[in-house]
């Protein structure tokens, strides 16, 4: 029995996932301390308000995640 698990249906659509990561790469290269928690974990905040909230945390925790495959 095959135990692994598809998880490209968890994916975001392209449009949101390319428009997460272009966010997400410009404001790295702008200033990514403000990016950035003390600990290192990026703050999802910061890509909200800079997408003016139309956006959802959850989406952008998905687009991330699919980012550091």
């Amino acid at each position: 029995e095959d135990k692994t698990v598809d998880l490209e249906k968890f994916m975001p659509n392209k449009k949101l996932y390319n428009l997460v990561v272009k966010t997400f790469k410009k404001l790295k290269e702008e200033n990514s301390e403000t990016l950035y928690t003390d600990e290192g974990k990026i703050k999802r905040k910061v890509i909200v308000d800079t997408l003016g909230g139309d956006v959802s945390y959850d989406d952008i925790q998905l687009v991330l995640l699919f980012m550091k495959k």
